[in-house]
């Protein structure tokens, strides 16, 4: 009898171990969080997590400060910073975002101002806006929307820039009725910069800006070598 009890004790705490592990844990307002782990995580606020595990989903609606963390997928509408720590799958942002001693091991979707240290990223990396990367390793293209983008003592797979669309504006359409606008170009500035492959320029603007060890073992298409 006191074996069939034990038995149920544990078959309901297994249970019960299962059932929180769906659970999807949600915040609204301010959260801070450390040495936590959960299933899923959704916070509608500021938050400041430090060394929290959430094994599937992480959505931050508004302010987000993320210290020595691992996730699977992540999804911030609002300016992050994230230090150390491992993204096990996705990665979406739409805000400033800083990155400093990240592993991101699946693809990552970047939109607004994106500054990144000493990082891996291992799948495909798309950056809208401005876009800055020190001491990264880039196991996969880079491809970004933006006028310039800086990087300094990196490895990168091939480089693609798109073609940046100009916000409307009827001042700018009243202009361009009697000139024609040449400052367009867009910019790849590279610092000690290995690029493993070609840097492919959509728009055909494009100018590469070598100083150091820089080295493209591939072709500037669509664009030059700055002389």
């Amino acid at each position: 009898m006191q074996k069939k009890f034990m038995i149920l004790v544990v078959g309901l705490f297994c249970f019960s171990l299962c059932a929180e592990s769906d659970v999807v844990r949600k915040i609204s307002g301010t959260a801070e969080l450390s040495d936590q782990h959960c299933a899923s995580l959704e916070i509608n606020g500021e938050a400041t997590l430090t060394k929290v595990t959430v094994d599937k989903l992480l959505s931050i609606n508004g302010l987000g400060t993320l210290n020595e963390c691992t996730f699977c997928n992540v999804n911030i509408n609002g300016d992050v910073t994230m230090t150390k720590g491992t993204v096990a799958g996705t990665l979406e942002t739409n805000g400033t975002c800083k990155i400093d001693g990240v592993e991101i091991k699946g693809a990552c979707d970047l939109n607004g101002d994106v500054k990144i240290d000493n990082a891996t990223i291992h799948a495909l990396s798309e950056v809208t806006g401005s876009f800055k990367a020190l001491n990264t390793t880039f196991y996969n293209q880079l491809t970004a929307e933006s006028e310039k983008i800086s990087l300094h003592k990196c490895t990168t797979k091939d480089i693609r820039i798109k073609k940046t669309e100009p916000e409307p504006s009827i001042w700018r359409s009243f202009l361009n009725l009697f000139f024609k606008s040449t400052d367009n170009t867009q910019e790849v500035r590279l610092t000690d910069t290995q690029v493993q492959g070609d840097i492919i320029f959509e728009a055909n603007n494009g100018i590469v800006y070598l100083a150091g060890s820089s080295k493209v073992s591939g072709k500037i298409i669509g664009g030059r070598v700055a002389g």
